[in-house]
């Protein structure tokens, strides 16, 4: 199905790759993870091209979502009290740097579910489009695993670089757990900081 698929799509061409780019990103903003779709980047086409694809198509994606995240702003707005703790978590969210975004979006939470919250919250579009390109950019592992086993055999790609070693299992996984504990750090102290802020009612 695979050497299919990549003889179909280099019969095709340049056309090829936008259409590729068009469907993973609508694949990624609904139902399909972010590292399938670097395995398939890495699977189909040449490393230069796939991980410039993989950056392109995770930010597109997270764009997507934000901006349906965005059409419940209002509705979420007027439902959250910044003198309370999920009040506050909202504030600072809303109100994240690039490097807040970036740590949210490489903790185990899905990418979809982390941009329709930042779209909802009304975070800052240019820091979350910046964290969305920076956080693809450690997918790169996933499309060069996939790549050096396409060049070896196509036939076999997908199987191998879905488990291609597990030192690159333990590192995704550790940066996952250290990025989580990062974010809970960071807004444990700035919830607390807004709270203590707050007039007593």
């Amino acid at each position: 199905m695979i050497q299919t698929l990549h003889d179909g799509l280099t019969a095709a061409g340049n056309v090829s790759v936008l259409w590729f780019a068009f469907v993973a990103t609508v694949m990624m903003a609904t139902v399909l993870p972010k590292t399938a779709v670097s395995i398939l980047c890495g699977v189909l086409y040449p490393l230069p091209v796939a991980c410039g694809l993989i950056v392109g198509i995770a930010t597109a994606a997270a764009l997507l979502d934000y901006a349906a995240g965005r059409c419940l702003h209002r509705w979420v707005h007027r439902r959250f009290n910044p003198a309370t703790t999920l009040g506050a978590v909202a504030t600072t969210i809303g109100g994240a740097t690039v490097g807040l975004h970036l740590c949210i979006r490489l903790s185990p939470v899905p990418s979809m579910l982390v941009s329709l919250v930042c779209g909802s919250l009304g975070c800052r579009l240019l820091p979350f489009s910046t964290a969305a390109a920076l956080a693809a950019v450690t997918q790169w592992v996933w499309v060069w695993a996939a790549s050096a086993t396409a060049d070896a055999t196509i036939r076999t790609a997908t199987v191998t670089a879905t488990n291609p070693g597990g030192g690159l299992r333990w590192g995704a996984a550790l940066l996952a757990i250290g990025s989580a504990v990062v974010v809970t750090w960071i807004l444990s102290r700035s919830v607390a900081s807004k709270l203590a802020t707050q007039p007593a009612v």
